[in-house]
C-alpha cells in the first residue's frame, strides 16, 4: 500500500451560526479535511487562519460572512471587531480555547494514513462480505483468522488499529461539543471551573 507523507495541511475554523455570519470559536489543522468538516467547521485559506489566530490571541470577535465565494474562507470574508463581551463570557472563551487546544492535540494523532486505512480497507472487507463495526469486530476477527488468508488478516489488523484511533478521536470530538454546550449554559465562574476540571481529567485519561 503506497503511503504519501507529503500531505497537505488543512486549516479549519470551529464556528457557530449567528444569522448572516458565522462566529469563529477556534481554529485547528487536519491532514484530512473531511474528518472535521461539517456543520461545526469550515475550511480556511492559510492567510485567513493566521489572521484569525492573531485576533483570537487579542480576544477580538471574529465573524465570517456566509456569502463567501471560494472553497475556503479568504481574508476578505472576515469581520474582526474589538470584543465588548462580559467578564463571564470572556472567561468562558478562555476555558473553551484551552480545552480546544487539548482536543486539537489529540485529534492530530489521526493522520491521513489512518483515515485512508479506515476507509479503503473497510470497503475492501465489505466487498468480501465482512461488514465490521464495534459490536461484531471480535467475531469477525476470529472469522477472518480462520480463513488462513495472511494478506486479508494483515489488512484486518491495520483496519482495526485505524478503527480504534478514529473512534477515539470521534469520541473526543463529541465530548468536546457537549462540554462547549454546557459551558455556554453556565452562570457562574465556579460552574465553569467544574466543567473545565471534568474535561481536563477526561483528556488526561485518554492519553494515559
Amino acid at each position: 500500500m503506497n503511503r504519501n507523507n507529503n500531505q497537505k495541511i488543512y486549516y479549519l475554523a470551529e464556528i457557530v451560526d449567528h444569522g448572516e455570519v458565522y462566529k469563529v470559536i477556534s481554529i485547528t489543522t487536519s491532514l484530512v479535511k473531511e474528518f472535521l468538516s461539517g456543520n461545526n467547521y469550515i475550511g480556511l485559506n492559510r492567510s485567513t487562519a493566521i489572521l484569525i489566530e492573531q485576533a483570537l490571541n487579542e480576544n477580538k470577535l471574529i465573524q465570517i460572512d456566509k456569502n463567501f465565494k471560494d472553497d475556503e474562507v479568504m481574508p476578505r470574508d472576515l469581520i474582526i471587531k474589538t470584543s465588548t463581551i462580559s467578564d463571564l463570557q470572556n472567561y468562558k472563551n478562555i476555558i473553551i480555547t484551552k480545552i480546544r487546544q487539548l482536543v486539537n492535540h489529540q485529534q492530530a494523532i489521526v493522520g491521513g494514513i489512518h483515515m485512508y486505512d479506515f476507509i479503503i480497507i473497510n470497503n475492501e472487507l465489505a466487498d468480501k462480505g465482512y461488514n465490521i463495526y464495534d459490536g461484531n469486530k471480535e467475531e469477525k476477527y476470529l472469522e477472518i483468522l480462520e480463513t488462513g488468508d495472511e494478506q486479508l488478516i494483515e489488512k484486518l489488523e491495520i483496519y482495526l488499529n485505524a478503527m480504534d484511533i478514529v473512534g477515539r478521536a470521534s469520541a473526543v470530538e463529541h465530548k468536546y461539543l457537549k462540554f462547549y454546550s454546557n459551558i455556554n449554559d453556565c452562570d457562574t465562574l465556579e460552574e465553569i471551573d467544574d466543567l473545565y476540571k471534568e474535561m481536563t481529567l477526561y483528556m488526561d485519561s485518554i492519553r494515559s
